[in-house]
């Protein structure tokens, strides 16, 4: 929370921006559901007008992931126990629904923009290199997907390290020196993958052939040791 609130000192109008599309998302979808059940109960309308008000106002509550602040308790309908039921039973699911939800950090992550999940990934923040790394990655762009695991992988962090050797081992067949680099260099040091330095020498040099610029490197620091 102190990282995050730093970072929004920085780019608050920015980040804000992107929490408040997400809000607004999540409003406009309660408010259909609202709408629908009024619709049913059309001869209801006027004399509930001030009521949907004090709804309105909880359900910014719910928009703004505090949940628990709100009481379906104190919420009363006089006179019409059918619609009183009806709010009150749906209040209560939203409230279960975001009471199973993830960690507030991960769940506001995961609505915010590309640039602004680069932005927080590059400030260290781990858990929007994940996100980041996982669009990348379904969307196909591997190259930029490894960019993000790596930096997860180097701090300890092992949710995408099985997903990184696939690839690593993928473009390594597919004769590309980077990627044959990368394997050959993990081969060797052993931490997320079993150590080989035989198998590490080969691929590094594959990769010197290819046309690595680091594998002669480690080559060199290799036959050193």
């Amino acid at each position: 929370d102190k990282r995050i609130t730093a970072f929004n000192k920085r780019i608050d109008t920015f980040v804000q921006s992107e929490l408040l599309k997400k809000m607004d998302a999540q409003y406009e979808s309660l408010i259909e559901h609202f709408n629908s059940a009024l619709e049913k109960q059309q001869k209801t309308i006027e004399s509930m007008e001030e009521k949907l008000s004090q709804i309105e106002a909880q359900s910014g509550q719910i928009t703004g992931l505090a949940p628990a602040k709100i009481d379906p308790s104190k919420i009363v309908f006089d006179g019409f126990d059918n619609m009183e039921n009806m709010f009150k039973d749906f209040i209560e699911e939203i409230i279960s629904e975001y009471s199973k939800a993830e960690p507030s950090k991960a769940s506001i992550y995961r609505g915010f923009s590309e640039n602004v999940l680069k932005a927080l990934s590059d400030e260290g923040e781990l858990e929007a290199s994940y996100i980041l790394g996982q669009r990348y990655y379904e969307s196909g762009q591997i190259d930029m997907a490894v960019v993000e695991y790596e930096k997860l992988v180097d701090a300890g962090d092992d949710r995408c390290k099985d997903r990184l050797i696939e690839v690593y081992k993928e473009k390594s067949n597919e004769g590309n020196a980077l990627y044959q680099e990368k394997l050959g260099f993990e081969l060797y040091r052993g931490k997320i993958i079993e150590k080989d330095v035989d198998e590490a020498i080969k691929l590094l040099e594959k990769a010197k052939s290819n046309g690595s610029p680091n594998a002669k490197k480690y080559l060199e620091l290799i036959r050193l040791k």
